[in-house]
Parts: C-alpha cells; structure tokens; sequence
C-alpha cells in the first residue's frame, strides 16, 4: 500500500516540517505572513493553470507542500503569545525580578514537586496595566498544604522571575518544558502573599475541576484502601498525586506505568467497551449515526470528568476523528483518519508536536495498525481464549517496536517485563475500565452499592498486586541507555524499511533495508568517534564538591560529601553519563592541582593553601568556603578565570564575584552559571 499517496497524509507531512522550521529557526511573524501570503497566491495561480491539464500537476504539488510548509511556520507564530501586543512581555510595567502587583487566576494544577505546589496561572493584570499570558506559580509546601481552586483570582505582590534553567549537563529541562507550553516565567509565592478577589469569571476549566472534586468526595465516602483510591483516580480522573513512590516504581519497572497515565489507552479501551454494549445499534434505521454520536458525547463527558487535561483532550479529539472517520461509510483507510486528526490537533496547538505524550500515542498507534496485521498473521489460534491473549501479544509486541526508540531517547530505560505484564495487566485493565465507567457513573449520582465498590476495590487491588509481583523480577530492568538523536532518526529508519520490506519482498526494499542498518551501525561510530577525548567538569551541587574528570567512556568522579555511597554514582553523574555515553565510573581522591593539557588548575579548599612558585595556574577552583585574600591571588597568580561550586557560602561568593569585576578577572559560580566544562 503506498500510503504517501492520500492527499491528507502529505499535508500532515509537510505541516509538521513547516512546525519544526518555525520552532527551531524563529521567523519573524510579519516573515512567516507575508510567506504565507506569497505561497497562496502562487498556489492559486497554478491552479488556475494546471485544472485541465495533468502535466504541470506536479508544480502544483510543490506548491501545495510549500504553502503548507508556510501554514506550519505561520500557525507557530500565530500561537506563540509573545507575538501578542498584550502579553504581559510586551508591557512597559513588566520587569524582571522586579517586585509589583500582579492579578492571577489560577487554571491548572500541576503536579507538586517535593517542595512547591505547581500551578499555571493565568496574569490578568501588572499594577494598573492590563496583560495576558500564563505563569508557572509555586507555593512552598512548608507554608500551606491547600490547594488553590481552579478559577480562583488572586492579588499578590510578587517578582516575576525567569524560569531555572539546569545547572549541570544531562539534566533534563524543564524550562524548556515550560516554554513549550507558552510560560516563560514563574512566581514564587507564600499563602500568605496570596489574597483572593471575590470576583469570578465563568470557565469551563473551573466547572470541569469543581465537577471532577464532586466525583472524588463521592468516591471517598466507599471508604476505598488508599491504594486502591489512588489508582482509581489516576485511572479515571488522571490525579496522580496520591499515587505512592513504591507503587509508582513497580508499574515503572512492569513495564505498564502508561496505565496510570490516563490517556490513549484509556480512551481506547472505553472506545471498545461502548462499541461493545451498542452493536445492537447496527440493526437499526440510522443506528451507526446514533452510535457515533453517543460514543463522541460519552468520550468528552469523559474527558469534562477527568478535569479536561491537555493529554485527556489530546487523546479524546484523536478518538473522536478515528471513531467518526471509522463509522462513516466512505472509501478511507485508517492511516488517513490519523493523519486527520494529527493535521486538526496541530493546527490548533501546533507545538503539541513536541509533546511526548502526542509523539508516544501516535507512534503507538500507527505502529499497532501497521504491524500487529503481519504478526497477527503469523498464528491464528481457534480457541477464543488462546485467540485473545496472542492479539493481545501482538498488540503489545508492535506497540513496543513502535516506541521503543522513542521511550529509549527520553527515558533513558527499557523493561523486559512488558511482555508478560502486558498480557496480564491489559486484559485486567479491560475489565476494569468497563466497570469502572459504571462505578464512577453510579456514584456521581449517589447509587453506588457497596457490595458493588468492595468488588471494584478487589479488582484495582488484584491488579496492584500482580504488578507488585512482575515488577521483583529486576535481572528484566535495563536502566541508563545512552541513546540520542540520531540513534532515534536511524532506529526509525531502520524500523521502517525492515516493514515495507516484509510487505514486499524486492531487490530494491532490500537494498534500502541494507543501507538502513549501515547507517545505523555508522550513527553508533559517528558518536563513539565525536565524543570529546578529555574533559574537566565541576558539577552544581549544593553544599558539597562534584567533578568529573572523563576520559572518552570513563568518569573518574571527586564528592566532598562521604555520606553518598561509593558504588553508586550522584543523580547528577548518572543523567551525565547516559547524555555522554560514559559507561565506567570510579570514585577518586580530590588533589590539590589538576593538568589540563598545556592549562593547569588550582584548587583552594578550606586549608586555603595556594602559595605556588614554579607556575601560575589558568584556573583557580575555590571550593569549601575558604577564608582567603582573593585580591592578593588574583594579583600574585593572575588566574584567567575564578570557579566556585556550590559547596561554599553564598556571602563569600557575593564577596568573590564583586572582587574579581573589580580585577577583570572572569568569576564562574556553578550555582548561577552552570557546570564549568574544560573539554579536549
């Protein structure tokens, strides 16, 4: 099947390469329009030219992929809220790290950290300027344990501050993260800056939340063990919060914590529950239109009860196109259908293309419908029973092969035991979505049993159990995989050309199969050979001493602090070693110099010896808060630049930093400026 045939699919295509260019090259919004407005025209004049005539279609093709290449780069601006006059950016009364009085209404709480409640909130006004725009707001938790309401407006006196970026190589970023979802700043506040206005505007979010707060003080009232609540409101209302570390780490390590996540699969699975129930539908005049519509309703009532987060629409919006597309009697095919829904959600939230839940859900899913036919094929048991657990294993098996890569580039961590816990957990998690649905119906309206709840209760708990019991199995746990980039692009590569291969089997396929693994095996080469052959890091880490001193795949690592055991590298070293591919770690003794090549470094500890003759060091590290004369060391060594990490005290390194400005020489403090990084 030449899938790249269907029109849609082609205009998907070239839209999200007019989204990457617009989110990675910047063009200006008055560009991008003016773009956009000449590939119209262009498009519009081919037409004209080519209607009756089929040799010039294919300049008319070219334009269409360039207009909506256009469209993409466009549709990233027109979202992007700083293109906006009224964003709060754009004001004269905004300043950074500036205390002023802000309006905020709140409108998504964001799952808390170990030390803050995260909410976004929407700014409504600078002082007496009216704005726009969304904030990170974080509320310590050592000053109040509520939660903020949904809608809620508030004044405050607050600092808007820049979001943090991270402060060591291979941390994940999360402000990037953020910019992503439009926020650019955050405030940090305590309840008691926060006071609310008595003012309210109408929000569907806020219905939604408060509607989705009513379904969980019914539910409490069934008296449900904590785990088992946990679950069901991770499962049905997408709260994760109750969820504890240890259960959390044994869906993890299954290899099924997508379960507790609620999305695709959940919508999925309620797609064919209610296609189950209403076959009779079928049988009756106008019944496939009745029954997509009930589906359609029942999806986003589903998606209003759970609190109508990005991921629940993202995943309802996706099922809504394919149950309609599927449902109507028209020459389609299913490819088409996804590709419909991916050009619709795109359009209206174009960097949702970045997402990984997006990325995840529909790589899932294409690969589900595109391999699971072949191994489907390869067996087709007659026992009904026999018949459901190798769909289900074959399901699992193409989902997997479809977002391994993926799941490899982002978390670093694949788990054997997906097998096994797929074929039991899946069809545990069928029954229970369908019953579920009926629980949390009945006790919306108050009617629940309780024998009915107690059962429930077994089910959820059964189900916690088993994957308790696969998760021990940790020989199946393979952690810390270093995969970037291009191992992604070549993986998918090589994925894609061993498929069509399968489908049909030529000299050509082969040949692109063949050059497929090549590249590959290059891509593993190329990074191996790319990698910097020496490097000198010190590491942000509070109150202690970190650095790293690497030799191509080995990381020799000095820690002042001795309470962190020797055989297991800092969380800062690890998520290192899998961004730079290290594969060795040794622990080693801090010595007072280090050679760099032809550069020397010098180390000052809290002794604060530093009296050398025979040379001058380039770089001076000054760590556990020594008490010294920085004037007299900048005099006598001449050091080209100052390092400071984050084992010493912020006073002396406000101090420090004011004295080298003075001298001209370059201050680093790893607790501002990041890691300090000497490569070769």
């Amino acid at each position: 099947m030449r899938v790249l045939n269907f029109t849609i699919i082609q205009l998907t295509v070239f839209l999200t390469v007019g989204i990457c260019l617009g989110y990675l090259r910047r063009i200006p919004l008055v560009t991008s329009a003016c773009f956009l407005a000449a590939s119209i025209v262009t498009l519009a004049v081919l037409y004209v030219l080519t209607r009756k005539t089929t040799d010039q279609k294919l300049w008319f093709n070219f334009a269409t992929w360039i207009a909506m290449v256009s469209i993409g780069v466009f549709s990233v601006n027109c979202h992007n809220p700083k293109n906006k006059v009224s964003h709060y950016t754009n004001s004269a009364a905004f300043k950074e790290n500036t205390l002023g009085t802000l309006n905020l209404q709140v409108y998504q709480h964001l799952k808390s950290s170990a030390y803050y409640h995260k909410y976004y909130a929407n700014i409504q006004a600078i002082g007496s300027s009216t704005v726009s725009g969304k904030l990170l707001l974080r509320i310590p938790k050592t000053q109040t344990d509520s939660i903020l309401n949904i809608g809620d407006i508030f004044i405050a006196n607050a600092k808007i501050a820049p979001l943090t970026r991270p402060l060591n190589p291979g941390q994940f970023d999360y402000a990037e993260y953020l910019e992503r979802q439009y926020v650019y700043h955050q405030i940090t506040l305590n309840s008691a800056s926060l006071h609310k206005l008595n003012q309210q505007t109408f929000s569907i979010l806020r219905l939604s939340h408060k509607f989705k707060a009513h379904v969980i003080t019914n539910l409490k009232l069934y008296r449900f063990k904590p785990d088992t609540l946990a679950v069901i409101n991770a499962l049905f209302l997408g709260e994760r919060k109750d969820i504890n570390s240890t259960l959390q780490s044994a869906y993890t390590n299954a290899g099924v914590v997508h379960i507790l996540a609620l999305s695709g699969l959940h919508i999925g699975l309620i797609v064919v529950f209610l296609n189950f129930i209403l076959r009779p539908l079928n049988r009756v005049p106008s019944g496939r239109l009745l029954k997509i519509g009930f589906i359609v309703l029942v999806l986003w009532s589903f998606a209003f009860i759970s609190g109508l987060s990005a991921s629940v629409v993202r995943a309802v919006t996706m099922f809504s196109i394919l149950s309609i597309g599927t449902h109507l009697k028209r020459p389609t095919n299913i490819y088409n259908t996804l590709a419909s829904s991916i050009f619709i959600i795109l359009l209206f939230n174009p960097l949702l293309l970045f997402d990984i839940g997006f990325q995840l859900s529909y790589v899932a899913v294409f690969a589900i419908v595109s391999i699971d036919p072949i191994l489907y094929k390869l067996w087709q048991p007659k026992h009904w029973l026999l018949n459901v657990y190798w769909h289900t294993l074959t399901v699992t098996v193409s989902a997997q092969i479809g977002i391994l890569p993926i799941s490899l580039y982002y978390f670093h961590k694949f788990s054997g035991l997906f097998f096994i816990s797929n074929l039991i957990i899946i069809p545990f998690l069928s029954i229970v979505i369908g019953f579920g649905i009926l629980v949390i119906t009945a006790a919306i309206i108050g009617v629940l049993p309780n024998f009915i709840a107690r059962i429930f209760e077994a089910l959820i708990h059964g189900m916690n159990a088993i994957t308790i019991r696969i998760s021990q199995y940790e020989a199946f746990i393979f952690e810390n995989i270093s995969f970037n980039i291009l191992y992604l692009i070549t993986a998918y590569t090589f994925i894609i050309s061993i498929y069509f291969l399968i489908l049909k089997r030529n000299f050509k396929r082969l040949s692109l199969a063949l050059c497929a693994t090549i590249f590959m095996l290059l891509s593993f080469i190329y990074t191996d050979y790319t990698l910097p052959q020496k490097q000198f890091i010190v590491f942000n880490k509070y109150r202690s001493s970190l650095i790293g001193l690497v030799s191509r795949d080995t990381i020799r690592v000095i820690v002042s602090d001795r309470k962190l055991p020797s055989l297991e590298p800092p969380s800062a070293i690890k998520d290192f070693m899998v961004k730079r591919h290290v594969k060795t770690y040794i622990r080693g003794e801090m010595q007072p110099l280090y050679a760099l090549n032809t550069e020397t470094l010098l180390v000052v500890d809290s002794l604060c010896v530093y009296n050398v003759k025979a040379f001058k060091p380039d770089y001076v590290l000054l760590t556990a808060s020594p008490k010294l004369n920085l004037e007299r060391l900048i005099t006598t060594l001449k050091p080209k630049c100052i390092i400071a990490d984050g084992s010493n005290y912020r006073s002396y390194i406000a101090l420090w930093r004011s004295i080298c400005k003075t001298h001209k020489t370059p201050f680093h403090f790893t607790g501002v400026d990041g890691a300090f990084v000497w490569s070769n």
